[in-house]
Parts: C-alpha cells; sequence; structure tokens
C-alpha cells in the first residue's frame, strides 16, 4: 500500500513517562503484550537512561518507534524495542525507521532479537538482510551488516546541510510514494 502522508522521522531521547506513554501506545500491537512481561517502570527507566529513539509520526502523532544502544566501539547498534502501530503496518514504516536508525547511527552492524514463534517479524528482518547469529532458546538473535544506506546517508545529509538555522538537525521529514523510497534502501 502507498504512504503519501508526510512522515516526520527524528532521533532523540525520552524521559521517564515518555516512554512508559510510548509503551502503553504499542502494547495492543504485540501478539504476547510486552508489559504483561516485564516491569514496565524498571523498563521504562533503562531505556530512558540508555536508549537512543528514533520516532516516526504522521500529522504529530507517533504512529512509530525504534529504541535502540549504540556499542561505537564494536559499531553496532541493538535494537530493544521496535513497534508500528496496527493501522500503520505494511506501509513502509517500519522500513524507514529501521533505515533511518541504521543510517543515523553511523554504525556496521544492526543487532536484535525476535522470537522465534513471530513469523512476520522474521521475514521482516530477513527481507532487508538480517540473518540468524545466535539460537537463544525462544529467540533468534540476528544480525545486518549495514551496506544498503549509502544513497540515504547522501540523502540524509543533503537535507541535514540545506536546513535553516536553528531547524533540529535530528530531524528529517520524509515525502515520497513508497515505490521511490523503496529504490533507494
Amino acid at each position: 500500500m502507498l504512504l503519501s502522508a508526510k512522515i516526520n522521522i527524528e532521533s532523540k531521547r525520552l524521559s521517564i513517562d515518555e516512554v512508559k506513554r510510548l509503551l502503553l501506545q504499542g502494547d495492543k500491537d504485540f501478539n504476547n503484550t510486552l508489559l504483561s512481561s516485564i516491569d514496565a517502570e524498571a523498563y521504562s527507566q533503562k531505556l530512558s537512561k540508555n536508549a537512543l529513539f528514533t520516532i516516526a509520526s504522521i500529522d504529530a502523532s507517533i504512529v512509530g518507534c525504534i529504541a535502540y544502544y549504540l556499542n561505537e566501539s564494536d559499531k553496532f547498534i541493538y535494537i530493544s524495542h521496535f513497534w508500528v502501530d496496527s493501522s500503520y503496518q505494511n506501509m513502509g514504516i517500519g522500513s524507514k525507521i529501521l533505515t533511518f536508525t541504521e543510517a543515523k547511527s553511523n554504525q556496521h552492524k544492526t543487532l536484535l532479537e525476535v522470537v522465534k514463534s513471530n513469523d512476520r517479524a522474521y521475514s521482516f528482518y530477513s527481507n532487508r538482510g538480517f540473518h540468524i547469529k545466535e539460537n537463544r532458546g525462544d529467540k533468534y538473535r540476528i544480525l545486518n551488516i549495514i551496506t544498503t544506506i549509502i544513497l540515504y546517508k547522501l540523502i540524509y545529509k543533503q537535507n541535514i546541510e540545506k536546513s535553516i538555522l536553528g531547524e533540529s538537525v535530528n530531524t528529517i521529514t520524509i515525502v515520497c510514494p513508497e515505490a521511490i523510497f523503496s529504490k533507494l534502501v
């Protein structure tokens, strides 16, 4: 499906309360609700303190996010939380925020875990070049070597260079049909 709405994607840190709201908003879209299996307060504090966030919004409503940790010494990012609102799934938003996160991080690898029974998520990642690095019981640890984002980085850099003085350089607005964007990544 083509998404012609204006998608704003930005990278930022979030307060504990912002993380909690985001987790609550996204919990409805998980098969096994995240909040039923973790201490939401402790997880929110950990993410707020240590993680960076990529947030996708349409008309000021958050429609997706990635929480990730940078490991600059080993040149990888670890994605600990990835969510796209069920109303916006299969429209390319997940691909866009994943690509944005990888480009913004300036690292060489992306690492994350996916529950083995989540065929849809595993298919999403494998279609983007991720492969199984380790079998961890009920989960796979999967890895992507970031090699397909050079053009996207160039576009991102050009948009930053064109930004108006005082505008946040952590924000990029992507306005293009999915068919065109998919050729960029």
